[in-house]
């Protein structure tokens, strides 16, 4: 059910004091709903980094949320994880010991759910998103070969 912004950021921070840790360890973000690769991750994992999310009434509430989280409270935007915005506002500690996944880890994990968005939408088909991939990961292995 959507919630007030105002109620949105009590319930934030209060999520934050609960599961401890400053503002400046935790991120924030928006999502269109929570059945996304982000949300089910953290549920079939059980990360424990204290995810908690909310509703509200419209994108630009959401946006309004987080801004002022970013702003007045200092957690860190997180823009890739989820990369569309919505009406879900959600946070995560970034200290966790539940996230401790290699960067590698998490760069796919946003490949995959940039893949899933990219077809959903039919904008590009899986079979040339797998093609570039492939090209982008040849490219990587050069780079990263001793010489």
């Amino acid at each position: 059910m959507p919630t007030d912004q105002k109620e949105i950021i009590a319930e934030i921070e209060e999520n934050i004091r609960r599961f401890g840790g400053g503002f400046g360890e935790w991120c924030v973000g928006t999502a269109k709903d929570t059945r996304g690769p982000f949300f089910l991750r953290h549920q079939q994992a059980d990360l424990g980094d204290g995810l908690a999310s909310r509703e509200a009434f419209s994108t630009i509430a959401a946006q309004a949320v987080v801004a002022h989280l970013v702003n007045d409270r200092g957690l860190e935007l997180d823009g890739v994880a989820v990369p569309e915005p919505g009406r879900v506002v959600f946070v995560y500690c970034k200290t966790s010991p539940g996230l401790s996944a290699p960067r590698s880890d998490q760069a796919m994990i946003t490949l995959n759910a940039l893949i899933e968005l990219l077809d959903e939408k039919s904008l590009i088909d899986k079979k040339e998103i797998m093609e570039r991939v492939k090209r982008l990961q040849a490219q990587t292995e050069l780079k990263n070969r001793p010489h």
